[in-house]
């Protein structure tokens, strides 16, 4: 087959509208970057019995009329589930994207057990599994053999370092606070609580730190602003995937402050002015103090090659070249 003519259908969880599951959106445009014939479906519900099977009828009517060449699940639980229940002989990808296989904090453990079991069941189906870091991928079941590790990509020209002073001008912050990143998208997860203690106990040690907190409304060009308006980024969550912020914060070359979880400590590793500490606020306090003192940047752009958004894009086309020749 042509390559260049190969259609690809990407299922992606939440309605169309709306900037939902960003990073698997913005893959999408980084593949027809790349040749492909991209195609998406966005699974609006998936909690009630007579959703479920509506949005499986509507999945095969579509795969049945559009005629892709591979269908490719971003999420595992129910939506990989639906899936390989509509994909029928069609070679069926599936990204793993951290709380599909992981144990997330907040959510009913009925839901926890039964949203990875159903992970574990499409895994099992699946031509090709993608994990966005080797942890996950000890969290399957069965398939390991048809895995691989490959994190999400960023867009690199988007983020990169800018004037601290000159972004917090066009955002109206102060020239004088400290400010420490936080994405507080998800409290529980991400542990706010933990990351309010550690602040107050930085204060301690320099009154103008100050946490600025992202809650997930922040419209996704002003990102790199804001991570360029801080002296370092804070991440202390209970669990991750590979965390999308690490990877922008690394591009902008802002200092990291991180607990050891997902795969931040090998994007961060050999990285200057990045510390990955306990899940404790004394040490992740002393570690932010630390960085800040030093008002240095880090080197995080000489990573790029590992998480660029064209460099992620080229390895799954191949990925997707090789299920085809097969």
């Amino acid at each position: 087959m042509n390559d260049q003519k190969l259609r690809i259908l990407i299922v992606i969880p939440g309605e169309e509208k709306g900037s939902s599951m960003i990073f698997s959106r913005n893959q999408v445009k980084d593949l027809r970057k790349e040749g492909l014939d991209v195609l998406t479906f966005f699974l609006s519900s998936r909690t009630s019995p007579f959703a479920i099977y509506s949005e499986l009828q509507r999945l095969k009517s579509f795969i049945e009329f559009n005629k892709p060449d591979i269908v490719h699940s971003h999420y595992g639980t129910m939506t990989a589930f639906i899936c390989s229940l509509a994909s029928a002989d069609l070679p069926l990808v599936i990204t793993f994207h951290g709380s599909d296989l992981n144990m997330a904090r907040g959510v009913g453990i009925l839901r926890n057990y039964s949203g990875h079991l159903l992970s574990q069941l499409a895994a099992w189906s699946a031509k090709k599994i993608i994990c966005v870091n080797g942890k996950l991928m000890s969290k399957l079941w069965w398939g390991k053999s048809k895995a691989v590790v490959l994190p999400m990509g960023i867009d690199v020209s988007a983020f990169h370092a800018m004037d601290r002073n000159e972004c917090r001008k066009q955002l109206g912050l102060s020239l004088e606070k400290k400010y420490v990143f936080f994405n507080g998208s998800n409290p529980d997860v991400k542990r706010l609580d933990i990351a309010l203690n550690t602040i107050e106990l930085a204060k301690q040690a320099d009154p103008m730190i100050e946490m600025l907190k992202m809650d997930g409304s922040t419209e996704p060009s002003l990102m790199p602003v804001y991570l360029n308006a801080c002296h370092c980024l804070l991440l202390c969550s209970d669990s991750e995937g590979s965390p999308m912020v690490i990877k922008e914060a690394l591009a902008c070359e802002l200092p990291i402050v991180s607990t050891d979880v997902g795969d931040v400590s090998e994007r961060v590793k050999g990285v200057k002015n990045c510390f990955v500490v306990e899940q404790e606020p004394k040490a992740l306090a002393d570690a932010v103090t630390t960085v800040i003192r030093s008002d240095a940047r880090s080197n995080g752009r000489t990573r790029l090659d590992e998480f660029s958004a064209d460099h992620i894009a080229a390895k799954l086309k191949s990925i997707y070249q090789g299920l085809v020749r097969n």
